[in-house]
């Protein structure tokens, strides 16, 4: 039920389509709950099996935190730990990348009224911390709030927008644009939003812009302190990362990054993918009738008419 409520969220269901369709052949092209037909497909055993498989394979990490005995908690994990199938732990792939031979794009429709667009970028996959705290920034720049280029040249400026924003996955190698649009205004956002992107690679940015960019994410890394579940969280992400850095480390190092590093951060970055979510006929024809229906209200002084439809 909830991989089939995706759809009824239409911005979410438009991301999913995109990221199957651009990555289709990769890992990342399956959403996070699997699927419809996979779930659809599995028998009373699966489960079972995906659990002996991720408590006999999967990596295992310990964290802790607060007023803790530690040979105390370190011998009731023990104790837990020996109650597993025997371990045999295998490392994650690295994530495999398509090489971008240029823009692909698609269109589909559904009844909606608002068109959602969905860009795709691919970037260079590195282990360079330093780089991927430039492509942060490029990103917080861009389509980070309502400082970014894309709210204020997309949205606020050119009106073209309802909403713009990009979101960076560092596992995935991806940046990610989702704008709510009505679908004339689709090829004049896709190029602005190229601009402002071209722009922005080449370093055309003020100091004001970058060091507000860099406000906004020195201001989430600071919140991480708050409590011990946003702590336990970070540990466990920069683990992923294969790094060991405090919070404190973090935001030392975004403070060192300069508009070089972020301009070198984003070399190589190519679109991949385009697809728009836009109205179907019908969508068409039930917005024609709620404009008639309410027309016809007003031309007859109803005082509910026009409100309920």
């Amino acid at each position: 039920n909830d991989a089939r409520a995706v759809f009824d969220d239409r911005g979410s269901y438009a991301a999913q389509q995109a990221m199957a369709l651009a990555c289709e052949g990769e890992p990342m092209a399956i959403p996070e709950h699997g699927g419809v037909e996979a779930i659809e497909a599995m028998d009373r055993t699966a489960p079972e099996q995906a659990r002996q498989d991720l408590l006999g394979k999967g990596e295992l990490l310990l964290a802790a935190m607060g007023a803790l005995e530690e040979e105390e908690l370190l011998a009731q994990v023990r104790r837990f730990l020996a109650h597993l199938p025997p371990r045999s732990p295998e490392a994650l792939r690295p994530p495999r990348q398509r090489e971008v031979q240029g823009r692909r794009a698609s269109v589909e429709r559904v009844d909606l009224q608002q068109s959602k667009m969905v860009l795709i970028f691919r970037l260079p996959m590195t282990d360079d911390p330093l780089v991927w705290m430039g492509r942060a920034l490029f990103t917080s720049l861009l389509g980070g709030g309502p400082h970014s280029r894309l709210f204020r040249e997309v949205r606020e400026k050119r009106s073209l927008a309802y909403y713009a924003q990009a979101v960076l996955d560092r596992h995935k190698g991806l940046l990610t644009i989702h704008v709510g649009l009505d679908e004339a205004e689709s090829e004049a956002v896709e190029e602005e939003t190229m601009r402002q992107v071209d722009a922005l690679s080449r370093g055309e940015f003020s100091a004001d812009e970058l060091e507000t960019a860099r406000a906004g994410l020195l201001s989430a890394i600071t919140a991480i302190e708050d409590d011990i579940g946003s702590h336990m969280r970070f540990v466990i992400e920069q683990w992923r990362f294969g790094l060991d850095r405090t919070p404190e480390d973090v935001l030392t190092s975004y403070r060192k990054v300069d508009a070089r590093t972020v301009k070198e951060s984003v070399e190589g970055m190519k679109l991949d993918y385009s697809f728009l979510l836009a109205p179907s006929e019908d969508s068409f024809s039930k917005s024609s009738s709620a404009v008639s229906s309410t027309t016809a209200s007003s031309a007859t002084g109803s005082s509910t008419g026009g409100r309920e439809t």
